[in-house]
């Protein structure tokens, strides 16, 4: 008898897709990002004031700042990329709950509209990937530092907006 016929390259190549779907997994986990999981509606108007209220649709409690923002010459306030968020906070909220805030209407009848910026708390995988990221940067791989975490972004939450 002879001896048996080995094809490493079947192995290989099995072992080469796998690794490469594995990759493009994880670039797919990391690359995605979730809606905020924090929601705001008008609720109604007493005497000058507007009733915002914000609910926390997650399993987990988040840190939120808020802005109210007045609507000058037809358009908005922007913020650049990069710069520090006028609003003020941080303030807590439960999972699962809802919180009241109260706004100033303006008395010349400019349009509001309740400005909130949250942070979701970081999971372990989050805390190390972030560790991983650091690694490399300090090793003078940036780039790969970068692919692996940027970070985590927070988000801009917009309420419509309210006329006196």
């Amino acid at each position: 008898m002879g001896a048996p016929s080995h094809k490493p390259w079947k192995l290989i190549l099995i072992l080469g897709f796998f690794v490469l779907a594995v990759v493009a997994l994880l670039a797919l986990k990391l690359t995605s990002t979730r809606p905020c999981p924090l929601a705001v509606r008008f609720d109604r108007q007493i005497n000058g004031l507007g009733l915002f209220v914000i609910t926390n649709r997650s399993d987990t409690p988040l840190k939120f700042w808020t802005l109210t923002e007045a609507k000058l010459k037809n358009s908005w306030p922007t913020y650049p990329v990069g710069n520090v968020l006028p609003h003020s906070g941080p303030s807590d909220i439960g999972p699962h709950e809802s919180r009241e805030l109260v706004a100033v209407l303006r008395a010349d009848g400019t349009p509001v509209r309740l400005s909130i910026a949250c942070d979701e708390p970081w999971t372990r995988w989050d805390n190390f990937l972030w560790s991983v990221s650091v690694w490399f940067q300090h090793h003078s791989l940036p780039r790969l530092g970068r692919f692996v975490s940027e970070g985590k972004p927070g988000h801009l939450i917009l309420s419509s907006e309210v006329h006196k």
